[in-house]
């Protein structure tokens, strides 16, 4: 209809293989520093709709992606070598959507969940059988409620605010302890003003005004006994 669209799609694909070009000893056998490519086939259905004479917004989709040979960096003594990690299923739900309540409110939200596992763990890999996939939170959602309105000089003040919950996951593919970001939480906040001819706007605003500190990156290097991160900004304001 002229409101909603249903679909259904099934693709599949590939990333080429290679060589790892970084190594932590010199090797004799150049298939050593050959990794596969990795392939993909993934099945989705969504729908996509205008509701309500256009106030409201509101897409959805579940998915189903079935992995092989999944390319992953893995440490190996001092050097990130790339590998063929194994097999994995991915699939999940992802939901968006944006109204206008009225009255001068309206919001936005985003969320997805992900069912993310291993089917088969290469055992030449140091990839523990039980590892879950890095950088692969099992939810995540934002919402972002807005509130505008009007001054008597015919300016404009718009509210805003936005809070994102994002669970635990892993910073690496060895799932090294040190390195695992817990469940996190991210609030943001704006106060805007536009003038009455609209010819300029004034924002003060702040982000991760909870200081939630947490790592976004990560590495470790089993020849040096050494682990290393870093992390995500600390509370900011601006104007």
């Amino acid at each position: 209809t002229d409101d909603v669209m249903v679909y259904a799609s099934w693709s599949k694909g590939f990333k080429s293989g290679g060589w790892t070009t970084r190594l932590s000893e010199p090797i004799l056998d150049g298939s050593e520093a050959e990794f596969k490519p990795e392939y993909n086939k993934t099945t989705e259905l969504g729908i996509k709709s205008q509701l309500f004479n256009n106030r409201m917004l509101v897409n959805a989709a579940v998915f189903y992606s079935e992995y092989s040979d999944i390319q992953l960096n893995v440490q190996q003594g001092p050097s990130p070598v790339m590998q063929n990690a194994g097999d994995a299923t991915i699939k999940g739900v992802e939901v968006e959507m944006q109204a206008i309540v009225g009255g001068g409110f309206s919001f936005n939200f985003a969320g997805g969940y992900i069912d993310a596992e291993y089917d088969f763990v290469n055992p030449d890999t140091l990839i523990p059988a039980t590892a879950s996939l890095p950088k692969t939170p099992e939810y995540k959602f934002t919402v972002g409620p807005v509130y505008e309105f009007g001054l008597q000089n015919g300016a404009r003040m718009r509210l805003r605010a936005d809070y994102t919950r994002t669970a635990e996951m892993f910073n690496d593919s060895l799932n090294t302890p040190e390195l695992r970001r817990p469940a996190s939480d991210a609030l943001a906040a704006a106060v805007h003003y536009l003038s009455p001819s609209e010819r300029y706007e004034v924002v003060l605003g702040g982000t991760n005004l909870t200081n939630d500190r947490y790592l976004t990156t990560g590495s470790v290097n089993l020849g040096a006994g050494q682990i290393s991160g870093t992390y995500n900004r600390p509370r900011e304001w601006y104007l």
